[in-house]
C-alpha cells in the first residue's frame, strides 16, 4: 500500500486525514496466474492499483478472445465502462502473472470525492492520463500497417514483449500470431 500512497502523492499532496482514510478503505487482493479479477457479465465494482504483477483486459468476439489492454506495476486497472456506469461489463480482467492489487470500491471512491476535495484533483489527473493513453493507442493503430503497430508497442511498453504470451500480443495488435512472429 505504501507504493500506492506514494503514487497518489506524486500527483498531489495527501492530507493526513485523507491518507488515514485511504488506509482504512483500501483492500488487498492476491491473484494467481490465470485468476480472473472481473469476468464478462459482472459489474466492475472496484478500481485496482497493481502493486506487483500483470493483468490483461479482453473481450470475446464470437469464438475469438481479443486482448484490449495490459496493465502492470504502478498502473490502474478496471473495466472502465462498467466501473463508471455500474452496469454489466463485456470485458474480463485476467492475471497473466501472480499479481498483488489494492482496490477501492466505486461507493468508497464517490465518498472520498465528496469528503476530500483534494482527491478530485488526483482523480482528474488519473482520468486524463488514462484518456491520453487511449488516444495515443488509437492513433498508433488507426490505419497503420502491422509493423507500425508492433513498433509502437516496442517503444511504449517493451517489457510486455517478454511478459505477455504471443497470442495475446497478436490479438492486442490486431494481427495473427503468425504475422507477429514474422515481424
Amino acid at each position: 500500500m505504501i507504493a500506492l500512497l506514494r503514487y497518489l502523492r506524486s500527483i498531489h499532496p495527501l492530507s493526513e486525514t485523507l491518507r488515514d482514510h485511504l488506509e482504512d478503505v483500501l483492500k488487498e487482493k492476491r491473484l494467481a496466474r490465470s485468476d480472473y479479477l472481473v469476468k464478462a457479465g459482472q459489474i466492475c465494482g472496484n478500481i485496482y492499483y497493481i502493486e506487483k504483477g500483470l493483468l490483461r483486459t479482453y473481450y470475446n468476439m464470437g469464438e475469438k478472445d481479443i486482448s484490449s489492454g495490459f496493465m502492470k506495476e504502478e498502473e490502474l486497472c478496471m473495466a472502465r465502462e462498467s466501473f463508471f456506469t455500474q452496469q454489466y461489463t463485456r470485458e474480463g480482467i485476467e492475471a497473466l502473472e501472480d499479481t498483488l492489487v489494492y482496490y477501492i470500491s466505486y461507493q468508497d471512491l464517490q465518498q472520498i470525492y465528496q469528503k476530500f476535495i483534494e482527491f478530485n484533483y488526483i482523480g482528474r489527473i488519473l482520468q486524463e492520463r488514462c484518456h491520453l493513453f487511449q488516444i495515443q493507442r488509437c492513433q498508433a493503430f488507426w490505419m497503420q500497417p502491422a509493423e507500425n503497430r508492433y513498433n509502437w508497442l516496442t517503444e511504449s511498453s517493451p517489457d510486455l514483449l517478454q511478459r505477455v504470451p504471443g497470442k495475446y500480443l497478436a490479438s492486442y495488435l490486431g494481427m495473427t500470431p503468425q504475422m507477429l512472429s514474422i515481424i
